[in-house]
């Protein structure tokens, strides 16, 4: 519930301002919005434990590294309690976003792939099952926020 009211009114800001799409202003929960970014995904995920080194990204080095253990792959859905949140609070057409594959990859200590590719491969079927379960769900835009490529 605390979920849907906040992003109940970010929607409300963003139709009141007069936008013509609206996005759930990435609200994953969580006490660190910049480890949500990360963290979020990997909770719904097979073959990750949270723990690890610190990341070997600047921005993230606070952060601790989510630790590949095992094949990975996509156990519960990423962003669809964003879309139905958002869909909820209005008719107008939505965005949703995600923390890009190569984010994670890069983010994530590889202790079970061959090399990151590998990695990278195994998260974009991941991805690639959430994204069409959001596209067959109603979701406009689908938005990949990517700022880390190998």
């Amino acid at each position: 519930e605390a979920f849907e009211d906040a992003v109940g009114a970010i929607v409300h800001d963003q139709v009141s301002a007069g936008l013509d799409v609206i996005s759930d202003g990435k609200v994953y929960g969580g006490d660190s919005p910049y480890g949500q970014i990360l963290y979020h995904y990997i909770e719904r995920m097979t073959g990750y434990k949270a723990s690890g080194p610190p990341i070997g990204l600047p921005t993230y080095s606070t952060l601790y590294s989510p630790t590949v253990v095992g094949e990975v792959t996509r156990e519960h859905p990423f962003r669809m309690a964003a879309l139905r949140a958002v869909r909820k609070a209005t008719n107008k057409p939505v965005k949703v976003s995600y923390t890009g594959m190569q984010v994670l990859a890069a983010a994530s200590t590889n202790q079970y792939y061959t090399d990151v590719k590998d990695l990278a491969r195994a998260l974009a079927k991941a991805f690639n099952e959430d994204f069409k379960e959001l596209a067959d769900n109603g979701c406009d835009i689908i938005q990949i926020d990517e700022f880390v490529w190998p």
